[in-house]
């Protein structure tokens, strides 16, 4: 005979079934972690910079005109890995690991997982390698964090390219997002 009871018990059974599989896939999917020691010995010196006693891993390849790529959320620098060969054989290319993601050491402040502390992490790291005005490159998340480096900082970005940039949503747009630029 139906029963309700019955078809709710094997829906949640079979829900917690699908769920467990996910987990299971996901977790053993996902790239252990590793101590930052360890992958300091394994990337190459010149992929560090150090900014205030933590570790930023921003590797650069390449020479001529700069241009910095930053990648999406739960992303890394290794995003980039297949176009990082293409443009360092013309100019030169520097990915970072925000705060949060890749091999960049994790500080223990919790402000710094903010996107404005995530902006401060690029200008020290253009600091850093004396970069001027490079071309900036954001994808998703690191598109915000591009376009807020852009709005704050006009004077540090020669060229601003963003790909499926994340950004607020505002009812009626800003100004400047309906400004055509070029």
């Amino acid at each position: 005979s139906f029963s309700i009871s019955k078809l709710i018990r094997r829906l949640l059974l079979g829900f917690g079934i699908a769920i467990l599989a996910i987990l299971v896939v996901t977790i053993a999917s996902c790239a252990r972690l590793q101590p930052l020691a360890k992958v300091q010995a394994v990337e190459p010196a010149e992929a560090w910079v150090e900014i205030e006693g933590q570790e930023v891993h921003a590797p650069r390849i390449g020479e001529g005109e700069p241009i910095v790529l930053l990648h999406g959320f739960a992303a890394s620098s290794y995003s980039f890995h297949k176009v990082v060969p293409l443009l360092a054989a013309e100019r030169e290319v520097i990915t970072i690991d925000l705060n949060g993601f890749g091999y960049t050491q994790r500080p223990m402040e919790e402000s710094a997982y903010g996107v404005d502390s995530q902006v401060d992490l690029v200008l020290s790291v253009l600091d850093a390698y004396q970069l001027e005005s490079p071309v900036i490159l954001g994808h998703s998340y690191g598109g915000l964090v591009s376009l807020l480096l852009a709005m704050k900082h006009p004077e540090r970005v020669d060229r601003l390219v963003l790909v499926s940039p994340a950004v607020e949503r505002a009812d009626p747009p800003p100004d400047w997002a309906m400004t055509r630029v070029g």
